[in-house]
């Protein structure tokens, strides 16, 4: 009978006929007289801390196991460690009111939406996005609580990099690619070239593995001229699938100096660098006065004015450029 089985202390002892039967309780193992702890953590079917994510850890205990849930996640009886969708309430997370809450598994993101500015916990409203506040050849920058208008022609950044030049066509040893081009990426702001002369980034295609590196850029578009202020224009890039690969935008400016400053953006990867050939001056070209001089392909000249047709221009077709 039970009363006197050898029943081992974590089995059960159950009378069948005055016999005893010893079973061993849920969460151990053996014959009834030997009963070992099962270690549900080793197996994930015997747990269901992982069931639908992989959002807490298991930890084993005599006869049974526990869920340490991560952070971003809870307990839940059925499926284990289960996501917390903190969007779906308030007051679970620090959200702007204004702001976009997006969940993930195990956390949460805010972000300002268009027309504000900030962290996404705090947002305010972004007045360089509500209508022209600084001049056509001012920058609006935002920060917390104001915002200021910046000429890029004053506050910029110099590079000086001999190899951006086009003329730059080294007979590289492609084997070895990787150990020569020159990356522009994560490069973003306002900046100035420079070499012997003031350069600018070419408007014309440029041959794929030229300027140091893999992949150049070049901009589509003509440069402005100093009333014209911050322009947009786009810039290409010459690899396998044309000349205009992966466009991206960057602005440009003419400064009173006669030369450009550009608002470059970071390149999509790191086979990619500006380009750059000499910016030849305006200065000392005459040109007449329903004309103006515009660098093109580096080289000045003097070009109709915006809403002047070149047949209008009558004594001056065949020496103007």
């Amino acid at each position: 009978t039970c009363s006197d089985s050898d029943c081992h202390p974590n089995a059960t002892c159950s009378e069948f006929g005055g016999y005893g039967e010893c079973t061993c309780k849920e969460g151990f193992a053996g014959d009834g007289t030997s009963c070992n702890d099962i270690d549900e953590c080793q197996d994930h079917y015997t747990n269901n801390c992982y069931y639908y994510y992989d959002g807490g850890s298991c930890v084993n205990t005599i006869g049974s196991y526990t869920c340490n849930c991560y952070s971003g996640y809870k307990y839940n009886e059925a499926f284990g460690c289960v996501d917390i969708d903190e969007c779906a309430d308030s007051s679970l997370n620090d959200c702007d009111p204004v702001a976009i809450c997006t969940n993930y598994y195990g956390y949460y993101t805010c972000t300002c939406p268009y027309g504000y500015y900030g962290d996404g916990r705090h947002c305010e409203i972004n007045e360089c996005q509500q209508g022209t506040l600084c001049a056509s050849n001012e920058e609006c920058i935002k920060y917390i609580g104001s915002y200021s208008c910046i000429d890029p022609c004053s506050n910029h950044t110099i590079l000086n990099d001999p190899w951006r030049s086009t003329s730059n066509t080294y007979n590289y040893n492609y084997n070895y690619w990787y150990y020569w081009y020159h990356c522009d990426y994560g490069l973003s702001g306002w900046y100035r070239f420079e070499g012997e002369y003031d350069q600018q980034i070419p408007e014309h295609c440029i041959p794929q593995q030229s300027c140091g590196t893999d992949i150049p850029i070049w901009m589509n578009g003509s440069h402005p001229t100093v009333s014209d202020g911050i322009v947009n224009r786009t810039a290409c890039s010459n690899w396998y699938d044309g000349c205009c690969t992966q466009p991206f935008n960057i602005s440009v400016k003419m400064c009173p100096g006669g030369f450009y400053v550009y608002k470059l953006q970071s390149p999509p990867s790191c086979n990619f660098a500006y380009c750059t050939e000499s910016n030849y001056s305006c200065s000392g070209v005459d040109c007449a006065p329903d004309e103006e001089c515009r660098i093109v392909g580096g080289v000045p000249g003097c070009h109709c004015k915006s809403g002047i047709q070149i047949g209008n221009l009558a004594g001056t077709v065949g020496y103007k450029t």
